[in-house]
Order: C-alpha cells, then structure tokens, then sequence
C-alpha cells in the first residue's frame, strides 16, 4: 500500500472515530437538540514529536452560513486561519482540548457571541480577540494564562467573563472598559491584591476572588455599587475596609479561611446580607452591629473561629444568646453546613 493510500486510510479512520464521538456528545450537554455536529476535518495522520500527537482542524468543511460549532474533547492543540470564512457563527465550543495557541483570525467572527475555550493548555491570546464586539460570554477558565492581552477592552457588549485557574497576577488597565460586564471569575489565580483596574465596572453583580493570595482588600472596592455576590474564601485577609458599607445590593459575602481577626463594625450597614461566611479564621469577637443583620441574614457561619463575645459596652452577645437571635441560620463548631468551594 503506497504512503497516499495509507494517509487517505487513516484520515477516514480518525474522521469516522471522531464522527462518532460527536454524535455521542449530541445528546450531553455540548449540543442543542435537534443540531448535528459534523465530522471533525482532522487534517491528515498529524505530527510526532516526543510521544505527543498532534491534530489541526480545519473549518473548510463548514458552511459560511454556520451559526454554532461545538468540538469539545477532541485533543486539538490547534485550529486552522480558515476559521475566518464563518462570519455568521455565533455560538464557539472548543473546551477541553489541548489548544496552545489561536490564530489572530478568531477576531473576523464578529458575530459571535458565546465562546468557550476553558480546560485547554493556552498560554496568551491573541490581540484581535478584543474585535469580537458582539460577544456576551467568554469562558477561558483552566488555562495557563498569564496575561490577557489590551485588545480585550473592545469586547463593549461582554457581560460573563471566566477566568478561574490560570496563573493571572495582574489584569490589562482597560479592562474597566468592559461597562456592560456583570460576572466576573478570578479564582484560583495568583493575584495578591484586588486589581485596582475592575473598579470601574459599576455593573458588576457577582465577583469570584477565592482561592488567591489576597492579603487586603482596597477602600475603591465600594465603586462596586451593584455587586450582589462577593466570594473572597481561602485567600490571607487580615481584615476588611470599612468601605464595605458601600456595597448596599450585596447579598452573599463568603470569607471562610482567611486570616480575619476584626470585622469592621460598618458590616451592619449592609441591609440585603442574606449569607455571611465567616468559618475559619482568627475571630474572637463580632461588632454589635452584626444584630442589625438579624432580618435580612439566612446564614451566618461561624465555624472554626473562638468567639467569645460579640459587641460591647452595654450590648453584649455569648454563643447562645447568638443563637436565640438567628435560630438555625448561624453555624458554630458541630454543625453541618455544605461549604461552597
């Protein structure tokens, strides 16, 4: 068999393993009913190199007119420029695989508006990728970023941005420029303070921040007038601005092992509080102010703390007073309470 007939045999081959594949994927979660995922175009047997496969796709197969692509765990370290014929696609699947790189043509599809590229081995993106105006949610979760590049300030219309376990210390200057974003995921990430730059996205309702190395949060934090989620666990606060009061819409606050020792009494300003994690730090008393809380709070975890009293003065609280006031919604050392991650 002549070396033509063995690479038009093997490229058969791994099209019909991946055809397959794709319409098992059909009925998960990766497709929409009724859409059929084509053959994967897997150019040729690939390359070698130390033990490591390597498959390119090709977009050539696929109709100018296509509006969404989904090709989740298919191992491709990298996608073709052709990519660029498919103006009209608006909805991009390529989690999962192995992709390092992604060519600058990614920026022509101006109309896409849902891109998922989490749980592949990036490492930097290229500029044009800020050309997607029309995009709404970008997930580049589990990657190996380090930076992301300026042009992301062009995404005007972005509102879900995911982020969580990359290698990111720092976030571009303009991404305040992202007004429309509202969720924003940084978790397990290397950052050592709250990127001064997000101060400016006013619409930001749900921020992820745990799971990094914080050791303060800044005063500018009560820019934020919208948030509603704040998720600050497992990072090294020592303590909160008293700022915080600003927040007004906020409804979860989750510092659970952390290093707090103090919260400040301006907590108690923070009316819609439904959930208060507070379990593994270095607490030993609360404000008194913490009763103002006592309507609107569903939860207040205590855990893992030695609290001997809360308040003073006049007005003070031992663990079971604590409990006649909030009933089951605190949680002291004993109880069982799933914790979120």
């Amino acid at each position: 068999m002549n070396m033509a007939r063995i690479r038009k045999t093997y490229k058969t081959i791994c099209n019909l393993i991946v055809f397959i594949g794709a319409m098992l994927q059909s009925s998960g979660n990766d497709t929409n009913p009724g859409s059929v995922q084509k053959p994967n175009p897997l150019e040729g047997p690939g390359t070698e190199e130390q033990g490591v496969h390597f498959l390119h796709y090709s977009f050539e197969k696929y109709p100018e007119n296509e509006t969404e692509i989904a090709i989740p765990f298919q191992g491709i370290t990298s996608i073709d420029s052709n990519i660029k014929r498919l103006v009209k696609l608006e909805k991009l699947n390529l989690k999962n695989n192995k992709l390092k790189t992604l060519p600058s043509e990614i920026g022509d599809l101006v109309n896409l508006k849902i891109l998922h590229l989490n749980g592949n081995n990036l490492e930097t993106l290229p500029y044009e990728i800020g050309n997607l105006k029309s995009l709404h949610e970008l997930d580049l979760s589990d990657n190996k970023l380090k930076l992301l590049p300026a042009g992301i300030r062009g995404m005007e219309n972005l509102q879900e941005l995911y982020l969580r376990g990359n290698k990111l210390k720092l976030l571009p200057a303009d991404i305040e420029k992202l007004k429309n974003l509202q969720h924003l995921d940084l978790s397990y990430n290397e950052f050592e303070s709250l990127p001064a730059e997000i101060k400016g996205l006013e619409n930001l309702k749900i921020l992820h921040l745990n799971r990094n190395n914080l050791e303060t949060l800044p005063s500018e934090i009560e820019k934020l007038k919208n948030l509603q989620i704040l998720l600050l666990g497992s990072n090294k606060l020592e303590s909160l601005p008293s700022e915080i009061e600003k927040l007004k819409n906020l409804k979860v606050l989750l510092l659970g092992n952390n290093k707090l020792k103090l919260l400040p009494a301006e907590i108690g300003k923070l009316k819609n509080l439904n959930a208060l994690g507070l379990r593994n730090n270095e607490l030993e008393t609360l404000p008194d102010t913490i009763r103002e809380l006592s309507d609107s709070l569903q939860l207040l975890d205590l855990r893992g703390n030695n609290i001997l009293e809360v308040g003073d003065g006049e007005w003070t609280l031992d663990k079971k007073k604590l409990r006649e006031m909030f009933g089951d919604r605190v949680k002291f050392d004993g109880d069982v309470l799933r914790e979120p991650q």
